[in-house]
């Protein structure tokens, strides 16, 4: 299903070749790993003004001289602020990033995860599921995220799994 919005979603993305063969060479544009780190800083900062207001409606609700009014606020404001980051993280990391390839954090650096079969993006439910297999990369003792730095796809061991590539594609319009 195509949206207006979002207007790569499930069609090839124009200037991505959609042979993997042809993604090796000088001008390979695997991304650095150094862009990955930065992506996800970016996606994990975007994360804290929910942060801010829950952590306001906690102080509100457990403060010295809190009413009842007070504590019943703090928590509406706490659980409402919650609520706020769960939805943002599941439409930023699984509905856009499933759906163009890339979260804001990805996107604001200029990468995007594709399927290494046929260079589009591979879908909300199996970005979820790489999510969860970057488990495999967290179990191996923290390796798996750093074997993009001398694998020739720069792939982590989740992508491997998933058959993914990360590439760096600036010219690519979000």
């Amino acid at each position: 299903m195509s949206y207006p919005d979002q207007p790569y979603a499930g069609q090839p993305i124009p200037g991505i070749p959609l042979e993997p063969a042809s993604m090796s060479g000088p001008d390979e544009p695997y991304a650095q790993w150094w862009r990955r780190v930065v992506a996800v800083l970016v996606d994990n900062l975007l994360q804290l003004p929910f942060v801010v207001v829950s952590l306001i409606g906690s102080a509100l609700a457990t403060g010295h001289d809190a009413t009842a009014s007070d504590v019943i606020g703090g928590l509406v404001i706490s659980i409402a602020a919650g609520i706020g980051s769960l939805w943002f993280a599941i439409w930023n990391q699984y509905v856009r990033q499933g759906r163009r390839g890339a979260s804001l954090g990805k996107a604001c650096v200029g990468i995007l995860v594709l399927s290494e079969r046929d260079a589009r993006p591979i879908g909300g439910w199996m970005t979820f599921l790489r999510s969860w297999v970057h488990l495999v990369d967290a179990f191996s003792l923290g390796i798996g995220y750093l074997w993009p730095l001398w694998d020739a796809k720069r792939q982590t061991f989740a992508d491997k799994l998933m058959n993914t590539v990360v590439l760096h594609l600036p010219d690519v319009r979000f």
